[in-house]
């Protein structure tokens, strides 16, 4: 595991500082071919700066971003095998272990399974690369064992595979030449008004809007319903939809109402944009006027598109935009000129861009083990932790004219450049 990506607690589940962790730091030293994280070796760290390993750090620990696969693993026994790596696990609890006629059984009992995550033109993330039985019913500590590096075929090896290019699954940042657009002032984080605009569904513990992914679970959705009764009041609604509305005084028939009881205001829709004389976008809930509509999509009707180049609005107007934001690839253009579908919420809603406004984000790890659960019935997947192997580099495919994600070897254990 690494001690970089885990909370160090002690026995009672109370944090531990870093300074008083075990674990050795790791040594900073220049390297001018360094460009920034891991650019363009594993490295590196930042610009002219990469990290090694401590001497005074164990060399059993902490090599899950520097796996090879060509080399060779002892068991907790101390068999030699070939191409495989030991992995460590522990449980608070009594681990599923089938017995009688279904010890043996693939369909039942705990597993580690090696999957290649967001999955690859080849296989999907679900495809079992490779896997180890567990047999443990308990654990006291860690407990060890030894998972093959092959790639579904004892003649194929999980190989340093790096993702170059945008597909379905991956992870992209919105570049600052996204649209900008103009909407009605937001309602405060204090409410100190109560006159100002807002986005739904309302989450309590995440962003709105956009941002406000679908609820799954009771622990979830029981405080949001408390949530939801407090000002502002959002309406009922499809899921696949965001919506931006406006809150208005009721006015001369509220007059008895004082002016910070949320009974005095209603919500409705924001005002979609209306063409004027002068060529000129605008509503009642806008204090400017602008050149077009947001094209961001049907959620943001109600506000206009900033034709400044640092993104500025009229009035009191307020700047809305995607930039900087990372999402998700959920839907691939069927032709060169048309957007990809980003999602910022796990897929409940979906926004379009263009290609040069995507920054693709390459995954650091490119495999992870799974800790799974396996029944006849379904696969409980407990556990997820990311791994990167570094060696072999990946045998091209000739024939597609792209890398496959293994090295194929050839009749001697050596991985092939191409085939």
């Amino acid at each position: 595991m690494n001690a970089e990506t885990v909370d160090l607690v002690d026995e009672f589940g109370n944090l531990i500082d870093f300074r008083y962790s075990r674990r050795a730091d790791d040594v900073i030293h220049i390297d001018d071919r360094c460009t920034g994280l891991r650019e363009p070796h594993p490295a590196c760290i930042a610009d002219r700066f990469a990290a090694s390993v401590s001497k005074s750090f164990p060399a059993c620990w902490d090599h899950n971003e520097t796996v090879d696969a060509t080399l060779d693993c002892y068991t907790a026994q101390g068999k030699r095998q070939r191409n495989c790596m030991q992995a460590s696990y522990s449980q608070n609890a009594y681990i599923h272990v089938c017995g009688g006629e279904f010890a043996n059984d693939n369909s039942c009992g705990t597993f580690l399974e090696v999957h290649k995550s967001n999955g690859s033109p080849y296989d999907d993330e679900a495809t079992i690369l490779s896997d180890v039985h567990l047999t443990t019913y308990s654990t006291r500590g860690m407990q060890t064992t030894t998972l093959p590096l092959t790639y579904r075929d004892p003649n194929r090896l999980l190989c340093s595979y790096e993702e170059i290019e945008i597909r379905k699954g991956s992870m992209v940042k919105i570049k600052s030449n996204s649209a900008s657009c103009c909407c009605p002032r937001l309602l405060s984080d204090s409410r100190s008004s109560k006159l100002g605009a807002f986005f739904c569904p309302k989450n309590k513990d995440f962003r709105d809007g956009p941002f406000s992914s679908k609820l799954a679970t009771l622990d979830e959705i029981y405080p949001d319903e408390i949530h939801q009764q407090s000002f502002p009041f959002c309406p009922a609604f499809e899921d696949h939809r965001d919506l931006l509305m406006c809150t208005r005084d009721r006015g001369a028939i509220a007059d008895d109402i004082p002016l910070d009881n949320p009974g005095r205001f209603y919500s409705r829709p924001c005002q979609s944009l209306s063409l004027l004389d002068n060529n000129e976008y605008t509503s009642d809930d806008l204090s400017g006027t602008y050149s077009n509509v947001c094209p961001l999509g049907d959620a943001f009707q109600g506000c206009g598109l900033s034709s400044s180049h640092s993104g500025e609005c009229k009035g009191s107007d307020q700047k809305f935009s995607f930039q900087g934001e990372i999402g998700k690839v959920v839907v691939l253009p069927k032709k060169s000129k048309d957007k990809y579908g980003v999602t910022f919420n796990n897929g409940r809603t979906i926004y379009y861009f263009k290609i040069d406004e995507l920054e693709f984000l390459k995954p650091p790890f490119n495999y992870e083990i799974w800790f799974v659960k396996r029944t006849r019935f379904e696969r409980i997947i407990e556990k997820k932790k990311p791994f990167r192997v570094v060696y072999p580099r990946c045998t091209f495919d000739s024939v597609n004219g792209r890398y496959f994600p293994y090295a194929e070897l050839d009749s001697e254990g050596v991985p092939l450049a191409e085939i």
